[in-house]
């Protein structure tokens, strides 16, 4: 909404909305880029938010999806000064299919060690994660497309986890987010092998609901 007014509103308030943005990116960046951990909007500032809402110290990427969504749909506005915000969670958005993409929808992850300190990235919290949760252990354990894993993610072997074939899913939450960050992050090496991964295993059913369906 805030991203419209700046820059569709009537031309002599333009002004204020987009000084208004320019101060969200700067609290983002102060907060976001360059905080330890895996690149998440939980670890500190104004605008974290509570996304450390679940037990175990856990977390919803779907959330961080939405988030990062927001970014590059401000960059695609012209504000480029989210494109430090953009490129710190362009590192988590990929790491997710670079390290195991049945789980990079997981509905809640590990973002915290045991000690309170964040995880280094995304490998690390699905370790994380299996230290306290045996059937997700089990599941981790077994090979990536392998019927073990489906039994897990309620799937068909090899689909993301979290309501695959819906448009409303988790994976469906994770395409804008990806799709963004292959649009506008500087690392395009990686971008586009995340997006080869995703398209390679997405089973997304989008024709009646293609909210969702954003493509770099």
């Amino acid at each position: 909404m805030l991203l419209n007014a700046a820059t569709h509103a009537p031309i002599e308030f333009r002004p204020m909305f987009q000084a208004w943005v320019n101060e969200a990116a700067a609290d983002g960046a102060a907060a976001w880029v360059g905080a330890p951990g895996m690149g998440i909007m939980q670890q500190g500032g104004a605008l974290a938010g509570n996304v450390n809402a679940y037990a175990e110290k856990e977390f919803a990427p779907w959330m961080q999806d939405i988030l990062t969504a927001a970014v590059g749909q401000a960059i695609q506005y012209g504000f480029t000064a989210f494109q430090p915000i953009l490129d710190t969670f362009a590192d988590f958005t990929f790491s997710r299919v670079e390290a195991d993409h049945e789980f990079a929808t997981l509905y809640s992850a590990a973002s915290l060690r045991v000690d309170g300190n964040p995880v280094d990235d995304w490998a690390e919290g699905l370790q994380v994660k299996a230290a306290y949760d045996a059937a997700f252990a089990a599941a981790l354990a077994a090979p990536e497309g392998s019927a073990a894993r489906a039994k897990y993610t309620g799937g068909s072997p090899g689909d993301f986890m979290g309501y695959p074939l819906s448009p409303t899913g988790y994976p469906a939450m994770y395409q804008p987010a990806l799709a963004v960050c292959v649009r506008y992050a500087t690392d395009q090496v990686r971008a586009q092998a995340a997006w080869a991964a995703f398209h390679q295993h997405q089973r997304i059913f989008y024709t009646m609901n293609p909210k969702y369906n954003v493509v770099p």
